[in-house]
Formats: C-alpha cells, sequence, structure tokens
C-alpha cells in the first residue's frame, strides 16, 4: 500500500515563498484543502489511504470534478482540486412539524374525512422553530389553551417557545400521521387517542374513546356536531400493538376494554357508560349493547315512509332497546311523535323499549329504577349488582358534567 510521502508533497504547489528570516527549513504548512495535480499520461490515479481520511459518504467533490469510491473506503481521485465537508442531508433540512395531543384532536374533530399517510411517505424528522411559532398560532389560533403542542423526534429539536409545547417522540409507529397542508402534520386518531392516554384518568379516556368512535365530534364552545367516525377500535387495537412498549399502552388498552363504537351524543356515551361499566368503575356491569343499531321496518307505509330506524341502545340478545330523550326532543311536539310512533312499529316487532329522559338520567334514585327495568329483560335472572358509591358519584361527575369534557 502506497503512503503519503515527500515526493508526492514536491508534487502539489508550493505557497508564496516567505521572507529568508522566517522559518528557515521548515517545511511549509499544508494547505486547509486537499489538491491534487493531473496525473501524467499513462500513470495510476494517486490514491490515499491514510487513517484520517474523509468518509466517502461525507465528502463531495466539485462540479468539476470526477470522482470514483473504491471498495475498501478510499476516494480515488482523476481530478480534484477541493474536497469540502458537509454534514449528512438529515440534519441540514428543515423538519416537518407534527400536531400532537390536544392541537392534534382540536383539528381531527373539525374535519370530516382523515387524510391518511402510507409508512413509506410519512418523514422521519419533527421539529419546531421560533419562525414557524408565529405561523403555528395563526393557523391554529383555536387550538388548546392558546399552547400549540408538536412533537420533535430528537431531543435537540425542542424548543423553549412561549407559545409552543414540544412532545419528544423518537420513534413514530406505522400510521401514526396524518397530512394537514405543505409542511404540517397531524398526529392520527390513534396515535391522538395514545398520547391522551398518558395525560387523562381513565374515565376520560374511555368517553373520549367512544367520541373517536363515535358519529359526533365536540366543537370548541362544547356542542356536539355530528361527523363520521374518526377511527374505530379495531384500527384503535392495530396501532396498540405496533406501539408496543410505548408510554400509555397499557392504559389505552384497558380503556378500549370499555368503548362501544357508534355513539351519536355525549349523552348517549353517558348512559352506555353508566349502563356497561363495571360496578368497581362505578356502573351496573351489562355487556355492551350495538348503539344506533338500524332496525328495518316491515312495511314504510306502517312506517310513514321511513324505512329504517336506529335504536339508540340495543341488545339483540334481549330484544331490548333503550332510547334516550334529550330536553330539545322532549320540547319539540314532532320529535315527540316521532318517538312515538318509532316505539310503536319496534313494538311490533317484538323489541321491547324503554325510554330514559335526562331528568331519569341526572337523578341517581330514578337512574337505579331504570336499570332495574333493564335487568329484568336479561336472559338469567340475577340481583342487579350495586356499583361502588364513591365510583358512581366520580362516574356521574365525568360523565354528565360537561366541564369535563376535553376541548
Amino acid at each position: 500500500m502506497s503512503t503519503f510521502t515527500a515526493a508526492h508533497v514536491g508534487a502539489l504547489p508550493q505557497p508564496a515563498s516567505t521572507p529568508a528570516a522566517a522559518h528557515v527549513g521548515t517545511p511549509p504548512r499544508p494547505a486547509p484543502t486537499l489538491t491534487a495535480v493531473r496525473q501524467s499520461p499513462g500513470k495510476p490515479p494517486m490514491r490515499f489511504h491514510r487513517a484520517d481520511a474523509i468518509p466517502a459518504r461525507f465528502a463531495t467533490p466539485s462540479r468539476k470534478t470526477s470522482a470514483r469510491v473504491s471498495q475498501d473506503g478510499g476516494i480515488t481521485l482523476q481530478e480534484c482540486p477541493r474536497i469540502s465537508m458537509r454534514l449528512p442531508a438529515d440534519d441540514t433540512r428543515s423538519p416537518m412539524i407534527a400536531l400532537s395531543h390536544t392541537s392534534a384532536l382540536r383539528y381531527l374533530r373539525s374535519q370530516s374525512e382523515v387524510r391518511r399517510l402510507s409508512p413509506s411517505k410519512t418523514p422521519s424528522a419533527f421539529g419546531i422553530s421560533r419562525y414557524d411559532a408565529p405561523r403555528l398560532a395563526q393557523r391554529f389560533d383555536a387550538v388548546g389553551d392558546g399552547t400549540v403542542h408538536v412533537l420533535v423526534t430528537e431531543q435537540r429539536r425542542r424548543r423553549s417557545i412561549s407559545s409552543v409545547t414540544c412532545h419528544l417522540a423518537e420513534k413514530i409507529p406505522p400510521n401514526g400521521l396524518t397530512h394537514i397542508e405543505g409542511d404540517i402534520f397531524c398526529s392520527s386518531p390513534e396515535l391522538c387517542f395514545l398520547q391522551m392516554a398518558r395525560v387523562l384518568p381513565l374515565l376520560q379516556l374511555i368517553k373520549l374513546g367512544f367520541e373517536l368512535c363515535g358519529c359526533y365530534a365536540l366543537a370548541p364552545d362544547g356542542r356536539a356536531i355530528e361527523q363520521p367516525a374518526l377511527t374505530s377500535k379495531d384500527r384503535i387495537d392495530d396501532f396498540l400493538r405496533s406501539a408496543k412498549g410505548a408510554r400509555g399502552v397499557a392504559q389505552a388498552r384497558q380503556a378500549l376494554t370499555h368503548i362501544v363504537e357508534g355513539s351519536a351524543s355525549p349523552r348517549e356515551t353517558a348512559l352506555a357508560m353508566l349502563l356497561c361499566l363495571p360496578p368497581c368503575r362505578g356502573g351496573y356491569g351489562f355487556s355492551k349493547p350495538q348503539m344506533n343499531y338500524p332496525v328495518c321496518a316491515p312495511d314504510p307505509r306502517r312506517a310513514h315512509g321511513v324505512r329504517q330506524f336506529y335504536c339508540d341502545l340495543f341488545w339483540p340478545s334481549w330484544n331490548l332497546a333503550v332510547e334516550y330523550d334529550s330536553k330539545a326532543h322532549h320540547s319539540d311536539e314532532h320529535k315527540i311523535v316521532e318517538d312515538q310512533t318509532r316505539s310503536t312499529i319496534l313494538t311490533s316487532l317484538g323489541i321491547s323499549v324503554i325510554s330514559l329522559r335526562a331528568q331519569q338520567v341526572d337523578d341517581p334514585v330514578r337512574f337505579e329504577h331504570a336499570a332495574s327495568a333493564i335487568a329484568a329483560h336479561r336472559k338469567r335472572k340475577r340481583p342487579l349488582p350495586k356499583p361502588d358509591t364513591v365510583q358512581q358519584d366520580i362516574l356521574r361527575e365525568f360523565t354528565l358534567n360537561s366541564a369535563f369534557d376535553i376541548r
């Protein structure tokens, strides 16, 4: 193996001569960059093999250079006036922005359709700069409590900005992001559920899961807006499997076992949780119903032209439907007539109907009587379980009080 000898140094262009009195007999300092003259015809090109050789992946030949990388890692130069050093592309490019936690939840609630990304098209680096903060505050001015929550993929990308909260996520599971616009992305509903599992108590997380898998979304002012389901229990379960070992997965899995798909309003969610959560959590432990279950009318003429009804809570094995009549519906005479017609047709199909009004759900004693009536329709007759009193008070506070809604 050839070495870099004085003969090679003689072939390099020498710097301008210095005064005779200075540095007598001292060889000139090497140039700051490696240079090489054109080789004579017929001679092999110069090859550098040194312990401090520039790695091939960091070497950037100039535009007028033709370079070849040898198999043993050395750099073969035909004509290389200058070799420059640079950082890898991942370190120099501007990182993308990804909303997370409450900011992502607020954005997802405003969308009727989610633009999901395939794992191959998902960026790998996310961060935030001080120049991006005003743009985010203007674009997402109604997000959260005035703070924008974003993901960063490296500790060094964290920034101390008053209007931005950075959350470290070194590895984002597949299908964990959706695209908003340009360089702005958002956590998917499944990743958002996992993120909120790290900060919410279990009851609030279950309530959020009902919303994400239901047919409504909460607006910033607390109103429930009709909207297609953002995700499903199967999607969340698959995502949690891919994120095995991440913080919050155990809490998310525990909440997932209590979620029922298809809820159409927060009050229906509260009714299902009060009836179906286990007694140790404050519920009555009923089996999970099917929410907004479609029932086909046998004769459209008898149903006044309506071919299909939707039961708020329906237990097929019991042939029992529980209907919730809200205060708004109760004050609407046309709605009262429609509900009575629906109950009559469901009864003609052999389905028992129990209607609950808001006052019955809000009053613990009256609600216990309604739960006893539901228990009487079960095939296996057994006493109604008695929920834990303290846990029941907590459950009623979390489900019926809108102050505990995540906004």
